[in-house]
């Protein structure tokens, strides 16, 4: 049973976001990718293709992320809003590469088409559960 430390998450966040030293610097993938393990209580194991991410026991997960860049408040010399308030940091967002609007920062991808729900607009629940529905199948199979 994999546990989530969600404010141990947020704290590293902020961390690594108040750490940063140029100006216009992100949080690269990789980064979020180690923190998301830890967060996890997982090893991480990553940087090669075709590998889990992470690790802990017999469960493997892959982790797919994007960079995050603080905000840069224009009004306050040497400001930084490094996104600790949930409503802004898991708010809506718009991805311009794929111009498609998702309900926040998106840290699961699955590479399996789910034909019979909306699994853009559909609960977190509903898409996890046809997901994990879709590999038994195909284990069984």
């Amino acid at each position: 049973m994999l546990t989530f430390k969600l404010e141990w998450l947020r704290a590293r966040i902020y961390h690594n976001l108040k750490s940063l030293i140029i100006k216009g610097d992100k949080l690269d993938s990789r980064t979020l990718e180690i923190e998301l393990a830890h967060a996890l209580n997982m090893d991480h194991c990553g940087d090669k293709n075709y590998h889990a991410d992470a690790v802990s026991g017999d469960i493997a997960v892959s982790i797919k992320t994007i960079g995050v860049s603080p905000v840069i408040n224009k009004t306050v010399e040497k400001s930084k809003d490094f996104h600790t308030h949930p409503g802004k940091f898991f708010s809506p967002k718009y991805t311009k590469k794929h111009d498609l609007w998702t309900n926040g920062i998106e840290v699961v991808q699955r590479r399996q088409a789910l034909k019979d729900i909306d699994d853009v607009n559909s609960p977190a629940e509903v898409v996890g559960r046809a997901t994990i529905n879709g590999f038994n199948k195909m284990l069984v199979t």
